[in-house]
């Protein structure tokens, strides 16, 4: 009888040790992707299902984020009831007014390529943001289309031409709250040289006190290959005449790390006093 209590106690442990985890909506119980879960070690994502293995959690507690929605704390033993359901937050829109909708029209920079641009390397579970504050006619316009550019992979040329990240575009109000986070895309970074997201219909504005767009990074296909562990945002020390940028740098995966301004770090660096911000273009409305 003891033996089978032992054995019955070990299956149960293995059992919890291996066990997957599904991260849900609990409106509608839709997968959550690529949602973050930090213990006191460690952090990572869970997979393009937003399930992840219980045998990664070190400590007896766990913190799972997902844009958009309510921190959860939960205690490692909750967890074996397989499905972690979050509950959206509320999401507050400052009041924008709506003018007669005019043609679209393309705000940003250049798109031929001038001296002064460059890149910046951008690690798995990091976040290049960039502030824009717009100038006086942009000020409550409709963003319905953005473009990114990147520099294409320059490690394995003439070698594995299919090298596929994985990235998701959030959109922050002037207090970082978030006002929406496209669903997880991919890019060939060998062949691609720039990411274009549509925005949904009156999801977007152009806030009078300014908004924050972030390219985050979230896996790569071939996870082994360390010369490969980055993608490379364009920079440009063009000014727009649409808007102001300041561009910053976020480490999801290192909770304990604050954001930096980009262009201090630069500056300590040796690159002297140039202001470079991610090249982006948008297409909006008024």
């Amino acid at each position: 009888m003891k033996s089978a209590i032992v054995i019955l106690a070990l299956l149960s442990n293995s059992f919890l040790f291996s066990q997957k985890i599904e991260i849900v909506d609990s409106i509608h119980g839709n997968k959550l992707p690529y949602a973050l879960v930090i213990d006191s070690e460690i952090a990572f994502y869970t997979d393009e299902d937003g399930v992840f293995d219980i045998g990664s959690i070190k400590s007896d507690t766990i913190s799972i984020k997902f844009l958009g929605y309510k921190e959860k704390k939960i205690a490692r033993t909750n967890l074996k009831k397989g499905v972690v359901m979050m509950t959206p937050e509320k999401i507050i829109l400052k009041e924008v007014v709506i003018h007669n909708q005019e043609k679209p029209f393309i705000i940003g920079y250049s798109k031929k390529k001038p001296k002064n641009f460059n890149s910046w390397p951008l690690s798995i579970g990091n976040e290049i943001l960039v502030n824009l504050l717009p100038k006086e006619n942009l000020k409550d316009s409709e963003i319905i289309l953005l473009k990114i550019k990147l520099e294409k992979n320059r490690f394995q040329k003439g070698q594995n031409n299919n090298i596929i990240a994985t990235y998701r575009i959030n959109f922050y109000n002037d207090n970082l709250g978030i006002l929406h986070s496209s669903i997880p895309d991919e890019v060939n970074i060998n062949t691609k040289d720039e990411i274009i997201i549509k925005i949904p219909e009156n999801t977007v504005f152009f806030q009078k006190t300014g908004i924050w767009i972030g390219l985050e990074f979230l896996r790569i296909n071939d996870m082994d290959n360390n010369e490969l562990n980055t993608i490379h945002p364009q920079l440009t020390e063009v000014i727009s005449d649409g808007f102001k940028a300041k561009t910053y740098f976020k480490f999801h995966l290192d909770p304990n790390k604050e954001m930096f301004d980009l262009n201090e770090i630069l500056k300590q660096s040796g690159a002297g006093d140039i202001n470079r911000n991610l090249n982006i273009s948008l297409i909006v409305r008024k």
